[in-house]
């Protein structure tokens, strides 16, 4: 039997000011262009209508230190701050949040992501 272990990001969230803006940014360019930023949230879902038995399915909370993330956001932003579905954000905006992004990068100020993470394992049913 096939056994599939799947983990899919629940959600992302943050109370420092820029990381939820980001956050924001990005579900609407991935909204725009017909995709899903949380996707965890359908896993089981989608498992069960492709013919997968769930056999374990459990949404994990972590808490992570802005820094690591913060330098990977930065990164991702040069790429997104492009995209049509941010044409109302203005190039000031984008700078700023760059900017703010490195600072916590570097660990000039604190904070903390919570972060959701969906693990699940499921096993091919006979009729798959």
């Amino acid at each position: 039997a096939a056994i599939l272990v799947v983990e899919e990001l629940e959600w992302l969230r943050s109370e420092h000011p820029t990381l939820s803006r980001y956050y924001d940014l990005v579900e609407a360019v991935q909204r725009a262009h017909g995709q899903e930023m949380y996707v965890g949230r359908g896993v089981e879902a989608m498992l069960r209508r492709t013919g997968w038995r769930v056999l374990h399915s459990e949404a994990t909370r972590l808490h992570r230190a802005a820094d690591s993330m913060a330098l990977l956001h930065a990164l991702n932003l040069d790429t997104l701050r492009h995209d049509p579905a941010l044409a109302d954000a203005s190039a000031d905006e984008m700078d700023d949040l760059r900017r703010s992004l490195e600072r916590l990068a570097e660990g000039h100020e604190d904070a903390t992501i919570d972060h959701g993470l969906r693990q699940a394992v499921a096993v091919a049913s006979a009729s798959a």
